[in-house]
């Protein structure tokens, strides 16, 4: 082969060699767009400063939440959007409808869910619906006597102005009386304002701890319970996160790892509730949507 002839293969060597570096970068940059386009990039919101009182469970909601993501087998990218310890409901809300980000837990109702799209999975499994009372210690035996919902309506009960329980309350005809929060309400309980004070099982015993210096007790008698769920909530238009969640947190149910999950948060709340040793007083709710899935007993927590 002449040195001319030798010359000209081996450039069409090289150029052969470059256009196929070319097409593989080419390729390779074109399958990177592709995972990029499927990864699914999801913005979490919490608060900037967890209060100490329900940090264990702002947490679980968090861990939650991850669960769903990873058990959906979904590409994701989770992001974490600060906001202010006090922001109201309403105005996270129209974060979520703007977009500022992409989800967080709220307890449903149908007002809420007519703004927002429900992933309809009781994240507390309803035991923000079974409520102990604060009562004032002079009394410890106020409850005692109480057979049934009527002799309990008859007395005062504390609940905060627009709180979705205020208005359950309301409905089946009790007697309540409302402040602005829950330390206006304990403060009214200590000025024997109010007679008793309903709160979760996974509220009441952190909030005992925290007002030692107040004459406020918890009655070791009855407790109250009516379905009540805790959701977390999409802009209505994020249908794809939805489903990545609600098939995420039903794997989790399958396989067990949400009863894990909760569990390890619920389950000291639940033995110091002393479930067994109380009278509990049934109550239902018509401010729950009719999609509420109550008879999927798997969903809810039952053992009192």
């Amino acid at each position: 082969m002449s040195r001319k002839m030798r010359g000209y293969m081996q450039n069409v060597s090289l150029c052969c060699v470059l256009y196929l570096l070319v097409v593989s970068s080419v390729l390779a940059n074109d399958d990177v767009q592709v995972n990029s386009n499927t990864v699914l990039h999801v913005k979490y919101t919490m608060s900037e400063k967890i209060n100490p009182l329900y940090k264990e469970r702002t947490l679980y909601l968090y861990q939650l939440f991850q669960l769903a993501l990873e058990k959906s087998g979904e590409p994701y990218q989770l992001e974490v959007v600060p906001i202010p310890t006090s922001l109201h409901q309403s105005r996270s809300i129209k974060l979520i409808q703007k977009g500022f980000y992409d989800a967080h837990w709220f307890t449903t109702n149908k007002t809420i869910e007519q703004a927002l799209r429900p992933v309809r999975i009781p994240l507390l499994k309803g035991l923000i619906g079974l409520r102990l009372m604060f009562i004032h210690k002079d009394n410890p035996d106020l409850l005692s006597d109480i057979k049934n919902v009527n002799d309990l309506k008859k007395m005062t009960a504390g609940q905060g102005i627009n709180w979705p329980d205020t208005q359950l309350l309301l409905h089946h005809r009790f007697t309540v009386g409302q402040a602005i929060s829950t330390d206006g309400l304990l403060k009214m309980l200590a000025a024997k304002r109010i007679e008793y004070f309903p709160r979760s099982i996974l509220e009441i015993g952190s909030e005992k701890e925290a007002i030692e210096d107040m004459p406020i007790i918890i009655d070791e008698h009855i407790a109250l319970s009516y379905p009540l769920a805790v959701y977390f909530f999409v802009k209505k238009e994020n249908k794809r996160l939805h489903d990545v969640l609600e098939k995420g947190l039903n794997i989790a149910i399958a396989d067990g790892s949400f009863e894990r999950l909760f569990m390890a948060f619920a389950n000291d709340y639940l033995i110091k509730s002393n479930m067994k040793n109380r009278k509990v007083f049934m109550l239902n709710n018509p401010y729950m949507s009719a999609d509420t899935p109550i008879t999927r007993k798997a969903l809810w927590y039952t053992g009192h």
